[in-house]
């Protein structure tokens, strides 16, 4: 079923069982992203540590 016919079949839904739609979709973007970003100083740290470590291969790469 794609998307369009799940939306079809929303729209047809009885409002008591539309609300339970919505209350459903509305508790997933509330759910916490499974990762978190890391802060500017550990990207900043992690950076310099991969551009050591294989500093000949960015070498080759620069030229």
């Amino acid at each position: 079923m794609t998307a369009l016919q799940v939306i079809d079949e929303i729209k047809i839904l009885a409002p008591k069982e539309r609300e339970q739609v919505i209350d459903f979709l509305s508790s997933l973007k509330e759910e916490k992203p499974s990762f978190q970003y890391a802060d500017d100083t550990t990207v900043m740290e992690l950076s310099e540590e991969i551009l050591r470590h294989h500093a000949p291969l960015m070498m080759k790469l620069a030229s």
